[in-house]
């Protein structure tokens, strides 16, 4: 599959978007217990800095989906990307806990334009198996930045403390918003297009959130995503409280999850073309169950130390790995006029289950990995059941799905 040269651009653009939501929850992991002794505040309360940041992610997606149908993708990007600086800017000029929330949850306001225009920009520019393919190739590095990041962030905790990874939050927050000035091509309005009406985009969003099929899909990916979401949010307090890991140890050590992503993403752009989405599917969410009952077990017979959680966990990413573009292709097909508003009910499902799921976390105070590996456990589950006992019967006869993909 080759891509034209303006295509390669928007390829570039879409990796950086999906790249700057995955700084926003991860480059600062290392720096969570440092921040609340700066700050004179519990653990649990620092720890809310993260699901209040998805729950605004998720539901500004819900306003900038029909504003970039509407107005273009380019404004929407610009527009929130504004809004994530000044909250990139608050947060590290931040002196108490309070004015640390308030200037999160205004980064997860902007942050929210991101997805919405990636998801959509990959719909309005490919179809098919190609469509599927930058799907994987977008799933990979959107995959490696939240485990890249803590590496990253754990450098900047050691050599300049907690605020700088917001100032370098906000300097490639510039950097993007440069790129897409200059690379994106400018969109303009499409014929038939409806003007921003609430009532309008109520009905849209109405029958979206009303279609099984999509639903399904969105659902699927917010459980997987809440999966790798929950672990990263748990582990600077089980690795670096714990185990006694420095935050550079920390970072390095989550490293493997970028890996096990990554490798699952790979495995889906070959399997893609010769396995039905829906065996696929299937196949992925069963390896993430047994993998994630294996850190279940370990943790049960009291294991606890790195290899315990961390080969678990690198075996359950390759199967998220494959889940990701998968069901990101499968829910999109069905929406190319719509690809905004889609994008948008698929990127709020995935963060407000995210935010449910880390709210939970927030409150395992015992720094061991139990807890963590029954709500872990519980998040597959519910995964393979959507997939075997929903998504499969539903998709056993060829679909306009995957006859596109």
């Amino acid at each position: 599959m080759k891509l034209h040269f303006k295509q390669k651009k928007i390829v570039l653009c879409i990796i950086v978007i999906v790249t700057l939501g995955q700084f926003g929850i991860d480059l600062y992991l290392a720096s969570l217990p440092y921040i609340a002794n700066y700050m004179q505040s519990s653990i649990a309360t620092i720890k809310l800095t993260i699901p209040l940041y998805l729950l605004t992610y998720s539901l500004s997606q819900l306003l900038y989906g029909p504003l970039s149908d509407t107005l273009g993708r380019k404004p929407t990007l610009c527009f929130g990307l504004t809004i994530f600086l000044i909250g990139s800017l608050g947060c590290a000029l931040a002196q108490t806990s309070l004015i640390l929330i308030l200037f999160r949850t205004l980064q997860g306001v902007g942050i929210g334009s991101t997805m919405v225009n990636a998801r959509a920009l990959i719909r309005d520019h490919f179809h098919g198996k190609q469509m599927t393919k930058v799907a994987s190739w977008v799933a990979i590095v959107w995959a490696f930045t939240p485990v890249i990041a803590p590496m990253i962030g754990g450098y900047i905790q050691t050599y300049l403390g907690w605020q700088a990874s917001f100032g370098v939050m906000f300097l490639y927050a510039v950097l993007i918003l440069l790129l897409i000035l200059l690379l994106l091509p400018a969109t303009t309005r499409k014929k038939g297009a409806h003007k921003f009406h609430p009532s309008f985009f109520l009905k849209k969003y109405q029958k979206i959130f009303k279609d099984k099929i999509f639903f399904s899909f969105a659902l699927m990916t917010a459980l997987v995503y809440s999966h790798f979401i929950s672990f990263l949010a748990a582990s600077p307090f089980l690795l670096q409280i714990g185990l006694g890991l420095t935050p550079i140890q920390y970072g390095w050590a989550i490293l493997i999850i970028a890996c096990g992503i990554s490798l699952g993403a790979k495995i889906c752009s070959h399997l893609v073309v010769q396995i039905k989405l829906t065996n696929l599917l299937v196949i992925a969410s069963s390896w993430m169950l047994i993998s994630t009952f294996f850190m279940l077990f370990l943790a049960w017979s009291g294991f606890f130390n790195l290899f315990s959680l961390m080969i678990p966990q690198f075996f359950s990413s390759m199967g998220a790995g494959m889940i990701f573009p998968c069901a990101i292709a499968g829910a999109m097909t069905h929406y190319k006029s719509d690809a905004g508003i889609a994008g948008a009910s698929f990127g709020s499902i995935q963060m407000f289950s995210s935010f449910i799921f880390t709210v939970i976390v927030s409150h395992l105070h015992n720094h061991t990995p139990f807890p963590l590996a029954i709500e872990l456990f519980i998040i597959t589950v519910l995964t393979f059941m959507i997939s075997f006992f929903y998504i499969k019967p539903n998709f056993q006869e060829e679909t306009k799905v995957e006859k596109e993909l």
